[in-house]
This record gives C-alpha cells, structure tokens and sequence, in this order.
C-alpha cells in the first residue's frame, strides 16, 4: 500500500462521510473525489486480492456525488434506508482495513501473576491476541468474557479452597462474590474511599458490559450486530484491566 494504513482508513471515512452527508455543493464533491482517487489508485495497483474484494462497489461505480444521490432516491424511499446501504456496503471494507492496522500491533500487555496457574488463563490471552489479529472481532469478544469469568473463578477458589462458586454463568454474580471477599463491595465497605468506590462501581459495569457485549457480539449467540475492531480491542483491554486489577488485590491482601 503506497499509503499508511491509518491514512487510507481516514480517506474511506472522508469518502463515507460525503455520500452519507448529501450535499451536492462544489466543495463536497472536490473532497469527495480527492478521496475517491486516492482509493481507486489503490485498487488498480495492488496485488492484494482481498482489498478488490472487500472494496466498496459504490466508490468504483459512482464518480460524483449527483449520480450517486440520484439512484439512491430512485431506489430507496428514505434517508434512513439510503444511510444503511451505505454504511451495509463500508463494513467489510473498513473491517479488512482496520484488521491490517492491527496486524501488528499488541493489545495491553497482561503479565499474570502467581495465582494464575491455569493453563487455560494464559491460553486466553494468546488466543484473543491472535483473534485481533486474525480480524475474528467476535471470538475476540467472546474470549474476553471467557477471561474476565477465568480470572474472577481462579480468585474465589484460592479464596475458598476446595469450593466452586455458585453463579451459574453469571459473570455480575460471580465479580460480587469475589469483590465482596476481597473487601470491594461499594455497599459493604463503609471506609473505602469515595472516588475508589467510583472506579469500583466502574468494573461492575465492564463486567456487565463485557457480558452483554459477548451476547449481542460474541460468536456463542446468534449476532445483533457486527462488531469490528475497536469493539473487540476495547472488550479484551477491560478483560485484561479488569483481571489484573484483581489479582494485584488478592495479592496485596495475601
């Protein structure tokens, strides 16, 4: 690519942003067909084969922004309808792009400590990282709930030896049981100070959040919608935040 990956990202936004936006005034269509060039001279000179077939029909068969808004309202009888398709015919592209950007590139390095003797636990982290890697958005996704629940289970048995803790799947049930033993309980703990109780009552909502998330995104249901890259590093990030923040506390409480 004769571009960084991160400009060309910005050049389909530039690009989107024009056809969704609808103006037809002079300048709309100069910045419409700068960015235009700028991805069509990728197209007819790349040997990559996935970039032609995730690259948007739209920007190779509309040249100006007046053909394009003239189909557009020939086919579809609402804005909102017209904004879909257009952001229907982006998504793979922009997935494709965002995945090469992240090629490289490591999310939050977690060094487990001691308590972490499972196998699997470390296996996790490997396998997001290669999930991001492998655009996979959803296993990455799912396997950060999967990490937050490893973490959060490791924590209890080692807090009560020879006992498995009755949450039933439930990751917000099983972060109250270990917080509570940990002396992280907002209710509970009367002497914690009021911004840690803030920070506190923000990873009840990354554990919720992460769960959810994993339900409307991960691939263990059936998808509400499709998660892309900053989705799935923003999940594992507070997966892997989350789970050191608690092992660094059992830790220090040892």
């Amino acid at each position: 690519m004769n571009i960084t990956h991160q400009k060309f990202i910005e050049a389909v936004n530039k690009v989107e942003g024009e056809l969704i936006n609808g103006f037809l005034r002079e300048e709309n269509q100069i910045n419409y067909s700068h960015y235009r060039n700028i991805l069509l001279s990728e197209w007819h000179t790349t040997s990559d084969k996935n970039f032609k077939t995730y690259f948007p029909a739209i920007i190779n068969e509309y040249s100006s922004l007046d053909a394009f808004w003239v189909f557009m309202r020939n086919k579809f009888s609402s804005y909102e309808k017209i904004k879909i398709y257009i952001y229907e015919n982006f998504i793979p592209f922009r997935q494709y792009l965002e995945s090469k950007v992240y090629k490289n590139s490591q999310i939050v390095d977690f060094v487990p400590n001691i308590i972490l003797s499972s196998q699997n636990i470390r296996e996790d982290i490997d396998k997001a990282n290669e999930r991001i890697k492998d655009a996979d958005f959803a296993g990455a996704i799912t396997i950060a709930r999967t990490l937050a629940e490893a973490i959060l289970v490791e924590i209890y048995k080692k807090l009560n030896p020879g006992n498995e803790p009755e949450h039933k799947g439930g990751l917000l049930k099983l972060y109250k049981l270990v917080a509570s033993r940990l002396s992280l309980s907002i209710s509970k703990d009367k002497d914690l100070d009021e911004r840690l109780k803030g920070i506190l009552s923000g990873l009840c909502s990354i554990t919720n959040g992460i769960a959810d998330l994993r339900n409307s995104a991960g691939d263990a249901h059936a998808k509400k919608f499709k998660p892309i890259a900053h989705h799935a590093r923003l999940a594992v990030n507070c997966a892997f935040t989350f789970a050191q923040f608690l092992c660094d506390t059992y830790l220090y409480q040892k």
